[in-house]
């Protein structure tokens, strides 16, 4: 089944024939609405009033109108003169990228920023303002999320590192394996905090690994597939629940602040002898 550049997919139903989810969308080559779904021969029992989908063209091949219900207006398209990247008004939206350059924990507060992201991303889910199916936020959630977790372990790696007084390992923190970075991250941290419980460190770890073993490299959180084509998440498993997900993060972000607090104490009390 083809689709042209200007289909546009709505939430998805289920349907009764087969139970695979379908989902709604405009078919440019025979000016249709269609289903789609896993047997080919969508039947759904009440079909929503409310779905969003794209009207014929009015102007070309690739210019469009969006339709709800009976409001009709002009998408956004682009046009010449449009720069992405400017300044703004609102304190809200403008973000000062030289202040970001300057600061000592540009990398920490890049860290927490990928964290937020995805928090308000659930956080919009759960509150029911955005119904649109969750099944489509799995992918960026979970890249943010993880991607946190691997600048955080970056920044936690090098400041453990400094405070060795020791040269921290190029390579690690170039790579995207969080196993090899929680594995150096803990064996600094056990050093520099040697009487600390040992629980703590093992069951942040096993959270860890649980990343690692879905995502290996960090692309499968962004890509469907590998470069050869093979689907990645095969291991994964049925059903994910992302607010659980966030709760889980939450944990191991209190985790990370306070090694941070505790290596910033460290750090202190060793310039003031």
């Amino acid at each position: 089944m083809e689709r042209s550049l200007c289909t546009r997919a709505i939430a998805p139903v289920l349907c009764i024939r087969c139970g695979m989810k379908a989902a709604r969308y405009s078919d440019r080559a025979h000016r249709q609405r269609k289903w789609a779904c896993g047997c080919s021969r969508f039947e759904i029992a009440a079909r929503r009033s409310s779905a969003c989908w794209l009207d014929a063209p009015a102007q070309g091949a690739w210019q469009c109108e969006g339709t709800m219900e009976d409001d009709t207006r002009k998408m956004p398209w682009p046009h010449r003169g449009q720069k992405p990247f400017l300044p703004g008004e609102s304190p809200y939206t403008n973000c000062d990228l030289k202040w970001l350059s300057i600061l000592s924990s540009g990398e920490a507060l890049m860290a927490e920023g990928f964290k937020l992201a995805a928090d308000r991303v659930v956080e919009s889910l759960e509150s029911g303002s955005d119904r649109r199916h969750p099944d489509q936020y799995f992918y960026p959630v979970a890249y943010l999320y993880r991607h946190f977790l691997e600048l955080e372990m970056k920044c936690v790696y090098t400041d453990a590192m400094r405070l060795l007084r020791e040269k921290p390992d190029r390579s690690l923190l170039t790579s995207h394996n969080l196993y090899q970075l929680w594995d150096s991250t803990r064996a600094v941290l056990e050093r520099l905090f040697p009487e600390e419980p040992k629980g703590t460190l093992a069951d942040t770890g096993r959270i860890i690994e649980q990343f690692h073993a879905l995502d290996k490299t960090g692309q499968a959180f962004r890509y469907s597939t590998d470069t050869k084509g093979r689907p990645h998440l095969k291991k994964a498993p049925r059903m994910v629940d992302l607010a659980n997900l966030r709760n889980v993060v939450a944990c191991l972000a209190a985790f990370f602040d306070g090694v941070d607090g505790a290596l910033g104490a460290l750090y202190d009390a060793r310039h003031m002898m």
